[in-house]
């Protein structure tokens, strides 16, 4: 087994489709950054009532400015997840059907690695983790930009109400952080555990008449429950 670092794994799928990617980076830049103007738009309107204001338009102005606003985010929200459909798509389809391709290269006494189950298991969630990588590495670098814009915004306005606000939010992130070993090594473990499951599934339908002729019909299924109950306590 290749193992691949998780920012080169996301460099490749987007090299297969970069056009979808640059099309999802862009839109859901533009809608984070969309979320700004609100903001923007009621500093203004409450700079209007002192009189303080650079622009003017007027209670009806700043009401169809943002009833504009709100339809324009509806429209460009329509657009953005539909190509986020898209890629994320092509993104698990490519995971899957490289994941095929490695499968039939092998020899036929070793075609696969793992059991049915766990093979069936890696087919369905490696994929959909593939594409979640890909679509949130762009969009959490994308909100993270125009949050520090809007702590730059806020600091303009108070810096100790931005302080207060901020320096919580941070702290969070910093204790976040801490705590991810822990939390990637759960997240592992759970992994497994829901493997080994779909795997004993997997096994077992693939003899039922096996256990039949057995009579291990009663073991069988107090190995599926041991299974499932090690499942429930890793999530």
């Amino acid at each position: 087994m290749n193992l691949l670092i998780t920012w080169r794994h996301v460099r490749r799928i987007a090299a297969y489709s970069p056009l979808l990617v640059a099309a999802h980076i862009t839109l859901w830049g533009l809608m984070n950054g969309s979320l700004l103007i609100p903001g923007l738009v009621a500093r203004e309107i409450f700079d209007d009532l002192t009189g303080d204001a650079t622009l003017s338009n007027g209670a009806y102005g700043w009401i169809a400015l943002l009833a504009g606003l709100a339809i324009g985010q509806a429209v460009l929200w329509l657009v953005a997840g539909y190509i986020e459909i898209i890629l994320r798509f092509r993104s698990s389809g490519l995971v899957r059907r490289n994941m095929l391709g490695s499968i039939l290269r092998r020899p036929g006494a070793e075609a696969l690695p793992f059991s049915l189950g766990q093979s069936i298991s890696r087919f369905r969630d490696d994929a959909y983790e593939a594409e979640d990588a890909l679509d949130w590495t762009d969009e959490i670098t994308i909100q993270g930009i125009f949050a520090l814009l809007a702590v730059v915004i806020l600091l303009k306005v108070n810096v100790a109400l931005t302080l207060a606000t901020a320096l919580p939010l941070v702290l969070m992130v910093l204790v976040t952080q801490r705590a991810s070993a822990v939390l990637i090594q759960r997240r592992a473990t759970s992994s497994a555990a829901v493997s080994q499951v779909t795997g004993a599934i997997g096994d077992i339908l693939g003899a039922v008449q096996t256990i039949q002729l057995a009579g291990a019909e009663t073991r069988v299924t107090d190995h599926i429950r041991r299974l499932s109950e090690r499942r429930r306590s890793a999530i």
